[in-house]
Formats: C-alpha cells, structure tokens, sequence
C-alpha cells in the first residue's frame, strides 16, 4: 500500500523490508544534496498518510528515501 502510494507521488521504490523491531510513528527520512529543492520537498510534504518527515543534507545517500512505516500509520 505504501509502496503505491511513493510510486503515485512520482518516487522509485526500489526494496521492501521489514523493521526488526516495531515503531509506534510513520517515518519519511529523505537524504538530499539540495534541502531546499522544492521538487522533492513537495512530494515529500503531500505525501496521503501521517507522519514525521526528516530531511537530512546527505551527498552519500543523494536523493534517496526511507519510510519506516510505524503502528500509527492510517491512510487519509
């Protein structure tokens, strides 16, 4: 479900794992070389579901998106 959902928004979802241990928040961590490229930022921040969104300025990672799916999670 999420997946779709990341791949309506325009992101490439490229795995699916499962947490080792459980989370009681729904996470979005985006690593940009650019944290104000607001391209990306508006398809974080319109993303359907709640969540805590991280941004972090990460040129090893550039432009990649992790989503932690936690006990919260409720499509809107």
């Amino acid at each position: 479900m999420v997946a779709a959902i990341l791949c309506n928004q325009g992101f490439e979802v490229v795995g699916i794992t499962t947490a080792s241990q459980p989370t009681p928040n729904t996470v979005v961590t985006s690593y940009m070389t650019d944290t104000t490229d607001n391209a990306v930022v508006g398809k974080l921040i319109s993303l359907p579901f709640k969540y805590v969104l991280n941004v972090t300025k990460n040129d090893a990672k550039a432009d990649q998106v992790t989503v932690l799916v936690g006990k919260d999670y409720v499509e809107k």
